[in-house]
């Protein structure tokens, strides 16, 4: 039975996987807004935020932006990409808290 969760449940994250590019797909398609994709990780559980972000921004092409929003101010995930895309990505706050923080992360 075990197996079968397992099964499961890396089929969703599969699919979530999926989603994420469909979206950007999507919006690219359809000029939706000046952020290629957008990811509010207000909606996810903490185990799943910086992969769901980092798999969005892997989609992003050169020159593409996503946009960030969370609950607070995302920081730790600012130190993270510096130092795994070191040089790949442009950081800007859009809106700084106290309940709402908004980023634009680009692609170089």
């Amino acid at each position: 039975m075990p197996y079968t969760y397992n099964l499961i449940f890396k089929r969703i994250e599969e699919l979530n996987k999926e989603m994420i590019i469909l979206k950007v797909i999507i919006r690219r398609k359809f000029n939706m807004s000046q952020f290629a994709a957008q990811v509010d990780a207000r909606q996810y559980p903490p185990k799943d935020k910086h992969n769901v972000i980092f798999d969005t921004f892997s989609s992003l092409k050169k020159g593409e932006k996503m946009e960030l929003i969370n609950d607070h101010d995302p920081r730790p995930l600012h130190y993270q990409m510096m130092a795994e895309y070191t040089d790949q990505f442009e950081w800007e706050y859009l809106e700084q808290g106290p309940e709402v923080w908004r980023v634009a992360i680009g692609r170089r």
